[in-house]
C-alpha cells in the first residue's frame, strides 16, 4: 500500500505522539517497541514487532490517550488517519473489526 510512511527512530525515550495530541494516523511497527505512558509516568500499555497502535483515538474521534515513547531502536510504518478513514469506507466489515478491537483495548 504506498499510503503508508516509514518512520525510524534511533535512540530510546523520543515522543511519538503526547497525551492530548489530536490523532492524525495509526502505527504498524517493523521492529522494536514503543510504551504509552499516563500523565503520572506509568506504562499501561505495550506494542511490539507485528502489532499496530494509534487506531482508536481516530475510529472513536478522541484525542490520543497517554505519550507514546520507544523503547529502543524502532521502524515503524505509518497510515494517516485521512488514509485509513478513505480506505475504510471500502471496507465496512474492517472497520467494524477495527472499532471492536478498539473499545477493547
Amino acid at each position: 500500500m504506498r499510503k503508508l510512511r516509514k518512520i525510524s527512530y534511533d535512540r530510546t525515550a523520543d515522543v511519538i505522539f503526547s497525551d492530548q495530541d489530536l490523532a492524525d494516523g495509526m502505527y504498524f511497527i517493523y521492529a522494536g517497541t514503543v510504551k504509552i505512558y499516563a500523565e503520572n509516568g506509568f506504562s499501561f500499555a505495550t506494542f511490539r514487532k507485528g502489532e499496530n497502535f494509534g487506531e482508536t483515538d481516530i475510529l472513536t474521534g478522541m484525542r490520543r490517550n497517554g505519550t507514546a515513547r520507544t523503547v529502543d531502536v524502532l521502524q515503524m510504518y505509518t497510515l494517516s488517519k485521512a488514509d485509513l478513514e478513505q480506505s475504510l469506507q471500502d471496507f465496512p466489515i474492517v472497520r467494524k473489526k477495527l472499532l471492536q478491537d478498539a473499545i477493547e483495548k
